[in-house]
């Protein structure tokens, strides 16, 4: 809990231009990325942000019956557990709540038209068989940003997903085609580069000030926050406020267009990273988990 003399402090100094760590505004804290930490997982990452607020995410694939709205498309399904251990508002009921927020975010952002070409790249059979991933995320720690960070971990699995080879028997009929997967041989999850990144930008002190990737402190000062899911291609994926205030429409409009590029330049840093571990699945070649599940 902050004292008025700290959330004065930091209100003024964003009212400045400076944060309590020296970041200006919109800057954002140093993430570590880590990919294919779980050998027994479809595709696995883990996400740190500021060295405080740490992710783990892990993938599963199997094969289902589409959804009967969309025969053409893949299914994903999400599940956030926030440890006890990263906060003490995670323990009991809050932390319950905050699963069931977090999971809900991830499936509003993946339900998006724009990420219409993934969930299209799961189908296999139309109406019949297709792919479904469960992406499971474990909050091991929170420093702020939780949205940024989860979401950011989730895009990075999803980018180093292999799935196993399927090869389609024709039947006499089309309705008899069946399915065969080989579990020896395993290509990259289809248009992965649409997943989406969400960007919280947190209303912070007077009228215009806002901030990005808010630490917890920052958090408590904020009186209204957007979160905006951005991929790629700039396109915005969905958006979601928060808090208890608000704020006008010249300062929302600036809040989304800054969303939109903030996203856009963290997607384009992280894929650079991801490119040495993208470029070996195509080739074929085995990625070895690092980290310190390895």
């Amino acid at each position: 809990m902050l004292s008025g003399a700290e959330k004065t402090y930091i209100e003024a100094g964003a009212a400045q231009g400076i944060r309590a760590d020296g970041r200006g505004l919109l800057d954002l804290r140093p993430v570590t990325l880590e990919t294919s930490l779980l050998p027994t997982a479809s595709g696995s990452a883990r996400v740190r942000i500021g060295g405080v607020t740490d992710i783990l995410v892990g993938v599963k694939a199997e094969v289902v019956e589409p959804h009967v709205n969309a025969p053409d498309e893949g299914l994903m399904s999400f599940a956030v557990e926030c440890s006890s251990l990263a906060s003490p508002d995670f323990v009991g009921r809050g932390g319950a709540d905050l699963n069931a927020e977090l999971s809900q975010l991830l499936t509003r952002l993946y339900a998006s038209s724009a990420t219409r070409e993934l969930r299209r790249g799961l189908a296999l059979i139309p109406g019949r068989k297709c792919w479904v991933l469960h992406v499971d995320a474990l909050v091991l720690d929170s420093g702020g940003n939780l949205y940024g960070a989860l979401s950011l971990a989730v895009r990075a699995a999803l980018r180093v997903v292999t799935l196993p080879r399927v090869v389609i028997i024709p039947g006499e009929a089309d309705d008899d085609d069946e399915i065969e997967v080989n579990e020896e041989v395993f290509e990259r999850l289809s248009r992965s580069e649409d997943a989406p990144v969400a960007v919280t930008l947190s209303a912070v002190g007077g009228r215009g000030i806002y901030i990005a990737d808010s630490t917890s402190e920052e958090e408590a000062c904020a009186k209204a926050a957007i979160t905006m899911g951005v991929n790629l291609a700039g396109r915005a994926c969905g958006a979601v406020s928060g808090g208890t205030g608000g704020v006008d429409m010249d300062t929302l409009k600036s809040m989304l267009k800054d969303a939109v590029r903030v996203g856009g330049d963290i997607l384009k840093t992280t894929d650079s990273f991801l490119q040495d571990d993208i470029a070996r699945m195509e080739s074929g070649e085995e990625v070895e988990p690092v980290g310190f599940f390895s």
